[in-house]
């Protein structure tokens, strides 16, 4: 009796062993938990996953993402987007040089740095922030890589989709936020964000850029880089 106790304690420990964590390529920080007595299917299923990074500046721009990094809502099936906030321009501009980072939201001007540096992105979108208390106005740019727009339009268009929503969310809820946004670890800002994006062409926002005071050159860079949302082409 005592052996065949041993016995299946022997075999329910091998099975516990059995259990293992699956983590998705180290760039993008994603871990599941998976059985390795789960079926062939299942796991074909969980390896056919795309795997998609946003990284954001601190401030705004990470403010800006909030619902989305706290709510992970669903792009598309089967992609799976990794949130990354850096406080350390330095380490955000480091983490860029490789253009591995499929989304970049922040500050307009660091934008700009990234782009003469990097011809891979592309500006997509532009927020404006203007604080409740002082007035004081704020500029965001959104850009995203040249693979994603033209080999996966549909995850663009998804995810900008995704984060207006999340935008309008901060505007109309915003003490859930600011409640969000604690728990994250994320400043919290009282204002206005609007959201410019090339879903529908690219005027929009290059009539907000022609409306910024900024270095001609800057503004040239700008607009060189715009790219529809709905091609994935320039415009």
């Amino acid at each position: 009796m005592h052996k065949y106790r041993n016995i299946m304690i022997l075999l329910f420990g091998l099975l516990l062993i059995g259990c293992e964590k699956q983590t998705s390529p180290d760039t993008f920080g994603v871990t599941e938990e998976l059985s390795s007595i789960a079926s062939v299917e299942d796991r074909s299923e969980w390896d056919e996953n795309l795997y998609f990074s946003c990284a954001a500046g601190d401030g705004i721009a990470a403010f800006s993402l909030t619902s989305l990094i706290y709510q992970q809502p669903m792009i598309e099936k089967n992609v799976v987007f990794d949130y990354v906030v850096y406080e350390d321009e330095s380490k955000l501009a480091s983490a860029l040089e490789d253009g591995s980072k499929s989304v970049v939201i922040l500050d307009l001007l660091d934008s700009i740095d990234i782009l003469r540096n990097n011809a891979d992105y592309s500006v997509v979108g532009l927020g404006r922030f203007i604080d409740s208390n002082d007035q004081a106005t704020e500029m965001a740019a959104i850009l995203m890589t040249q693979s994603v727009l033209e080999v996966y339009p549909t995850v663009a268009t998804g995810f900008m989709s995704q984060y207006s929503q999340g935008i309008k969310w901060l505007m109309t809820d915003l003490k859930r936020a600011e409640a969000y946004a604690k728990q994250l670890e994320i400043k919290t800002f009282n204002g206005e964000y609007t959201l410019y994006t090339t879903e529908n062409g690219a005027d929009s926002l290059m009539d907000v850029i022609n409306g910024v005071v900024m270095d001609d050159a800057d503004k040239a860079i700008l607009i060189e880089r715009i790219i529809s949302l709905d091609e994935g082409s320039k415009p």
